[in-house]
């Protein structure tokens, strides 16, 4: 169960990042 835990959240880890990573650029790309 653990092991699932940990793979689900490396996941959603990586997501929440990506989408970050896009925004901001979006906002920087938006700003020029």
């Amino acid at each position: 169960m653990i092991e699932v835990f940990d793979a689900v959240w490396t996941l959603v880890s990586a997501l929440a990042i990506t989408a970050i990573l896009g925004w901001i650029i979006r906002y920087f790309l938006k700003k020029k």
